[in-house]
Order: structure tokens, then sequence, then C-alpha cells
């Protein structure tokens, strides 16, 4: 069961102007990542490999001017490794939030904030970002009560997280997601829902017990499943009686074709009596035509229909020849049983 509460839709104005600005501010020219708000020089500069985190900040910047944004963060988050910095966070940032990933953008602003200065003038862009990003973040809280607790494991999206911190609300990006959980004895629980911006949704995770074993199954004697086949009672093994009716199908069959080859015969001897009156050395009126077309048809019924008939009677002979006694049948399936 899933509880939803949905927040009112943002501002679009407010939010297209807040990013626009964001943006604005971490592209500058006169803003590059390691200089104060004032262009005074170096202030943000704290690893060793300087230059060379400069030149992929440098081209992290065309990239993301260009909107190639998983090009832009693979190489702001190289330069960042090498030579950490608040303007590489706040490119960071814009290139989270631009492919969905409010949660880490909103991470990458907090840790901006804390490496750069109270004048630096990138700062109210960025704290204003970040109360946006507040605003716009879904949130999802697990009411837990229903599981018991102890030795339940929940994971949201495969990440662990602690039962009884989940009456909290968890802030998670827009989009599909997945809450899992398992029980000390293999119960387990599932459940996959999508979440929009400035949603709540509230999820209440419920146990279903693990698939019974074999052994468990109540009215299953596994005993009697493990006896031999010799221990039952002889029967008629399933080979003995498809043949018996094979050969049965084909007696029926050969029989009705015969049959019907004779009575198509009786009708050529019919038609060719009514010939005789309609017919003479001139040649033949129209029914005496006609007479002569039916009698060709039933003649070729006659033929298909005897030889049909005379294979399939051939047939049914030798299944019934060809068929072992039951006894030996029932023989050779005891013993095969006892492998």
């Amino acid at each position: 069961m899933i509880g939803c509460e949905t927040s009112p839709a943002p501002g679009g104005l407010r939010l297209a102007i807040s990013v626009a600005a964001l943006v604005a501010i971490a592209l500058s020219p006169g803003m590059l990542r390691g200089q104060t708000a004032g262009g005074e020089g170096p202030a943000e500069r704290l690893g060793p490999d300087a230059s060379s985190g400069e030149e992929l900040f440098r081209r992290g910047r065309a990239a993301l001017a260009a909107e190639r944004y998983p090009e832009a963060l693979a190489l702001f988050e190289r330069s960042q490794r090498l030579d950490p910095a608040g303007g590489t966070l706040l490119n960071l940032a814009v290139c989270e939030e631009r492919l969905g990933r409010l949660v880490r953008a909103r991470a990458r602003l907090a840790e901006a904030l804390e490496l750069l200065r109270a004048g630096d003038r990138r700062r109210p862009a960025a704290v204003e970002r970040l109360a946006e990003l507040d605003r716009r973040m879904p949130h999802v809280s697990i009411d837990a009560d229903g599981l018991g607790r102890a030795g339940v494991t929940l994971k949201l999206d495969g990440d662990r997280f602690d039962v009884d911190a989940a009456g909290g609300e968890i802030a998670v990006d827009p989009g599909a997601h997945l809450l899992s959980c398992e029980g000390p004895e293999g119960e387990r629980c599932g459940h996959a829902f999508r979440i929009a911006e400035r949603e709540r949704l509230v999820l209440v995770p419920e146990l279903s017990p693990p698939p019974l074993s074999p052994e468990a199954r109540p009215g299953l004697d596994l005993k009697a499943l493990a006896q031999p086949a010799a221990a039952e009672a002889p029967a008629m093994p399933a080979v003995s009686r498809g043949r018996r009716v094979l050969a049965y199908t084909l007696a029926g069959l050969g029989a009705a074709g015969i049959a019907t080859g004779l009575l198509a015969g009786a009708g050529v001897l019919r038609e060719k009596q009514r010939m005789s009156g309609h017919c003479d050395a001139r040649g033949c009126d129209p029914d005496g035509i006609e007479a002569a077309s039916r009698g060709k048809l039933f003649s070729t019924v006659a033929t298909v229909a005897t030889a049909a008939g005379l294979v399939s009677l051939a047939g049914s002979v030798y299944v019934f020849v060809t068929m072992a006694p039951p006894g030996a049948e029932a023989r050779m399936v005891a013993v095969g049983g006892s492998f």
C-alpha cells in the first residue's frame, strides 16, 4: 500500500531564472575555479596538480557550454580530484542538476558553500539554488511498523538503510525507484514506484512469507515418491495403450476407405447405365455428357478411397503384429524404474 501527498507545482519563471543565474556564474570568464570574489588571485587551490586540474576544468566548461553534460561532469570530477576547488563544485552541481540528479546536485552545492568565502559573489546564487533544490526535491518516507524490525533489511535502489531510521523522510531523485526488504526467515517485499519533483510518498512495505520447500509442503510424501516403479501395481504401459489405439484407428480408417470406394464404384455403374440411354454412335446429348462427367468423378473417388483403405488396414495389421505382449512391456518398465 502506498500513500501519496503531492505539493503544489513549481514556479517555472523563478526556477528558470535561478538556474540561469547559477550557470552564468559557473561559466563566467572572471569566475574561474581558483579565484576569489574580487579576482585577487588563488584562494581555493588545495592540491599539487593545479595545472592539470585547470586544463580539465577548462575542457569541462567548454563541454558544459555545449550542453554535453555527461562529458562535462566527467571532466569536472577529474579536475576536482586533482585540485579541489569551490568553482569546480559549482559546475559539478550544474551538471548533476541538468542530468536529473537533484540529490547529488544539492550535495555538490553544500560542499561548494563550505569552500567559498563569505565575500565571494558566487555565494548568493549558490545559496538561492540550494534553497530551490530543497523545494523541488522529492521525498519518501517508509512506514516500517509492520515489519517487526528485528532482523529486517531495507534497501532503496539497492542501497541499504537502517530500519529504525526509516520513519524519517528520505530525499530521492525524480523518476523510478525500487524499495525492497528481506526478513530473517527469507520473507521478502518489493515496491516499484515513480515520484515527481516536489512530491512526497509514504510507503508501507509488507513482508510476504518465503516459498515452501518440498519438505514443508503438506500432503507431499517424499518417501513414496522415492519408491521405484517396480513397487507399483502392474498396469498397461502408456506405450502399449498408444499403439493399441493407433491400430484400432487405422483399422477404422481402412474400413471407412473401402466402404467409400464401394459406394463410389456403385455410382460409376449407375452413371454408366444413364449414359447408355443418352449416348449412341454419333455422340451424347447433354444428359449423357453430364453422366459421363459424374462417372469419371466417382471412378476417381473409388480408386483413391479404396487405396487409402487398403493402406490403413495394412498399417493396422502391422501395428498389431509388432506390439509386444503386455507382460514383457510391464517387466521392461519395472526395470527402468529401478534406476
